[in-house]
């Protein structure tokens, strides 16, 4: 975690642009070292560095195993959020859910698994949905397979469609598209 002034970050970003500077950490921190005043501190419990798609894909994936999730939602230092209280998610009667965090205000009846859903999103009856991050208000119509996708907000997956990311490399779906 970096804590800096607005307008010092600003300079280091245009300075690392015009030199074409590409890793903040190494091209631009480590260069700047004797110039500025530098603490680091050690970080004893679990942090999630995200960089990259990749890396969101994982650090997400991780939070599935309950001692990683205990590790970062840490009840003495509490995650302070909007509220935005929804109904409970409602599965049908056919919904299988295995190892997946599903949000409130979801309507679930097909299968999730290994997954992470945020609030307020839908899949239809038939649909598979394995490995995969759906962001706030997602559609997924019947009969869809998904695996390894991180859809932003809004996104629609229309009846029957198949869309397959990789571990190493997941599908994203920008915010709002329909597929």
């Amino acid at each position: 975690i970096l804590l800096m002034r607005r307008d010092l970050l600003i300079t280091l970003i245009k300075n690392a642009y015009r030199h074409n500077f590409t890793d903040f950490g190494v091209d631009v921190l480590q260069r700047e070292v004797g110039n500025y005043k530098m603490y680091g501190y050690e970080i004893t419990r679990h942090a999630l560095v995200i960089d990259s798609i990749q890396s969101y894909f994982e650090a997400n994936m991780r939070l599935l195993d309950k001692h990683v999730r205990d590790e970062v939602f840490d009840p003495e230092r509490p995650v302070y959020t909007k509220l935005r209280d929804d109904m409970p998610a409602r599965y049908g009667f056919d919904a299988k859910i295995c190892d997946s965090l599903i949000a409130d205000g979801c309507m679930i009846e097909g299968e999730v698994k290994n997954s992470i859903i945020f609030r307020g999103v839908r899949i239809g009856k038939g649909a598979k949905v394995e490995n995969c991050i759906l962001m706030q208000s997602c559609q997924v119509d019947k009969n869809c397979s998904l695996g390894y996708i991180v859809a932003d907000k809004n996104v629609h997956i229309k009846e029957g469609r198949t869309l397959m990311g990789y571990k190493s490399f997941p599908l994203v779906i920008g915010k709002g598209l329909t597929v």
